[in-house]
Parts: structure tokens; sequence; C-alpha cells
């Protein structure tokens, strides 16, 4: 294990302070090795109760040796051996249908074996938690399931591969309401679930839960500067969007065409910065 007494600048710890549960550095480490909280979100999104989940895996790779790979941001499976894939989408592009049905195969192709019957596929879930309504239908949660169509009627396919988006603008006092609103809050005390805040309170406000963050931050961007992977560059320019955002001397469309950014990106950030109590 490393040592976790580092120094963390101002500017780092600023940021640490910043980050929500929909911000993709965040969320992978909050769940990282967190069974406990997997299974809490879970539970309420799929209205499952009795949900246990046993396994979880933060940015699992998925290799395709003739095609492109993934990297999943978390993979959780459960007492039935169901599988299921969280995504977090801050850009609504990142979260296109096509992108579903791609997680949707590499999780079927992880799961079967040489000489494995079909009917042995495990059930699996693709969640994308996005921080717009995507759809623009204003839906707590849209589900998305293969169907027959028939001259008079649809049937549902029942190939036990599901597809489910949830909307992070859900502000309603419901259940899931108030986690979507937890996932669009960085104030640990300002959190309706009190297990989520007690995990965010710890990697904002602990001197360890702080330098994991710290260590976290720096392999990501290093990775990103090594490598030149696209995540890597990705969380360098959303850091640097905030801080032009906070300068408040340039336009949105500015800074998007700087940091290199989608617009919609940088107007979520904007918001985030400017009405997202810290």
């Amino acid at each position: 294990m490393r040592n976790t007494n580092i120094f963390i600048d101002e500017e780092t710890a600023e940021q640490i302070k910043e980050y929500r549960l929909i911000d993709d550095i965040f969320f992978n480490v909050f769940f990282d090795e967190n069974k406990e909280d997997v299974q809490f979100i879970l539970r309420i999104i799929l209205d499952k109760k009795d949900l246990i989940v046993t396994e979880v895996t933060v940015q699992k790779q998925f290799k395709n040796i003739r095609g492109r790979s993934a990297e999943l941001d978390v993979v959780a499976k459960d007492s039935s051996d169901k599988i299921y894939n969280i995504e977090i989408q801050r850009a609504s592009k990142g979260a296109i249908p096509k992108r579903a049905r791609f997680h949707s195969s590499m999780l079927d192709s992880a799961a079967v074996k040489k000489g494995m019957d079909y009917e042995q596929l495990p059930e699996t879930y693709v969640i994308f938690i996005t921080e717009t309504d995507i759809f623009e239908e204003n839906e707590p949660i849209y589900t998305i399931e293969r169907c027959i169509i028939g001259k008079n009627k649809v049937k549902l396919f029942d190939d036990m591969a599901h597809i489910l988006y949830v909307n992070g603008q859900n502000k309603e006092d419901t259940e899931l309401g108030r986690l979507m609103q937890d996932f669009m809050c960085s104030d640990p005390n300002k959190m309706h679930n009190t297990n989520l805040a007690e995990k965010a309170r710890f990697l904002k406000e602990n001197e360890g839960g702080r330098a994991i963050m710290a260590m976290s931050m720096e392999d990501l961007f290093n990775k990103g500067y090594d490598k030149g992977t696209s995540v890597g560059k990705h969380a360098q320019a959303v850091s640097g969007a905030i801080r032009l955002i906070k300068r408040g001397k340039d336009s949105i469309e500015e800074i998007a065409d700087i940091m290199e950014l989608p617009l919609e990106e940088v107007i979520a950030l904007e918001k985030q910065v400017k009405t997202i109590p810290v």
C-alpha cells in the first residue's frame, strides 16, 4: 500500500472539494471495493430491496483482440450471477444508444465460456446515470428492452439483456430522486443518504481520504500524459475549464474552444461551479 502522507496543494484540495458522484474520478474512487454502496444504489435504481452484490470491479478492462476494447466504470455481480455495468455520463454524446449496445455485448462476450449453452448466459444490466435528461421526456428512468413487433401487438423479446438510463435531473421527493440529488451534490453535509455522505466526507475531509483522491487524480493525469489516453486528457481539460469559469474572464463558448470540450459539457460545468453548494 502506498504512503498516504502526501502534500496536497490548494488547487488539488479545492478540486477534491468540488467533486460529485457524477464526476468520473470521484465516482470510480468512491465505489472501488465498495460492495455496500453499489448494492445500495442498485437496489434503489432497480427497486429490488433483496438484491445482494457479491463482486465489484472498478474500471474493468474488457479486451477485444479483433476490435475495440472497453474500460467500464463499475461492473458488479449479484448472488444470482446477474451482471451489472454502471456508467456515469456528463455529456449526452457519451451515452448514445450504440454505446449501450456495445457495453451490453462486452458483458456477454466476457461471460460466455467455451462450450457454454446459450441458455446459460447470465442476465445483464447496462445502467447509464446521466447528468442531463438526454431523451427529454422527463422520465426518472428510461428502460430499454428488445421487443417483437407484430401487426397487432408488441411482445417482449426477453433476451434478459437490459439497458437503463437514469435521469440525473430527477429532483422528485422519492428514493430515486433523492439519490440523484446526492449524485449532483458536492457537499456531504447536504446529501440525503447518510451512507453515501459518510464515504464522501471521508474522501473530501479526512486526511487519508483526500490523499487517496489526490493519488488517484495523479495516476489518471499521468496515465493521460504518458500513454495519451483520452480519459486522462479529458480530466485535465475539465480541470482547466473549471479554473477558467471561476476566473470569469472568458465566455462559455471561448472556454469550450480553449479546452476542446463540448459546449454542453462546459455549460454543465458552469452550472456546477455557480449553483452547486460547496
